[in-house]
């Protein structure tokens, strides 16, 4: 009985350390509506994270068909941070204007979501919501890439607009 009652705090402290927010998005336009149909959701789950970590963020795309993908924010190298720089990569590929914040997320998971992306469905996603509610989502077929330099710092390759495998426009609802 003891183990149990461990077993259930320990439980009960993992769904406290847990936020979980969900947005219901309609396509802004015929193009999103042709991919996702009449609407999507975005679940974001952060998880808190030990000894100063940065905290563990899931997303989850789902379309109103049933299709699915979960990504891991990529909040968790020099290169995933640099890419999210204002003015970085993953702003200048879904052609932001300056200051706009955009997130750039990993795929974890994504075996129902291969039609939305095809042949094999997106690599990384990135993600940006302006003041207005709309969401723009970017599905990406790869990474960005960096060169190195001597003193171990490093710049952006200029990213091939060939990496976009989809573009979304969003309004929430």
């Amino acid at each position: 009985m003891k183990r149990i009652a461990v077993l259930a705090a320990l439980a009960l402290a993992a769904c406290a350390s847990t936020e979980t927010e969900v947005t219901r998005l309609a396509p802004a336009d015929a193009a999103t509506t042709l991919i996702v149909g009449q609407a999507a959701q975005l679940t974001q789950s952060a998880r808190a994270s030990r000894d100063g970590q940065d905290s563990v963020v899931n997303l989850e795309l789902r379309f109103f068909d049933g299709r699915a993908a979960v990504f891991q924010e990529a909040n968790h190298t020099p290169m995933d941070i640099a890419a999210q720089a204002d003015g970085g990569p993953l702003s200048q590929i879904m052609g932001l204007p300056e200051g706009a914040e955009a997130r750039l997320f990993r795929l974890q998971d994504g075996a129902a979501a291969g039609n939305f992306c095809a042949p094999s469905g997106p690599q990384f996603l990135g993600v940006s919501e302006a003041a207005d509610g709309s969401v723009k989502i970017v599905a990406l077929k790869e990474g960005f890439q960096f060169d190195t330099r001597a003193d171990g710092t490093f710049d952006p390759l200029p990213a091939s607009p060939q990496i976009v495998c989809s573009r979304m426009t969003f309004r929430k609802f």
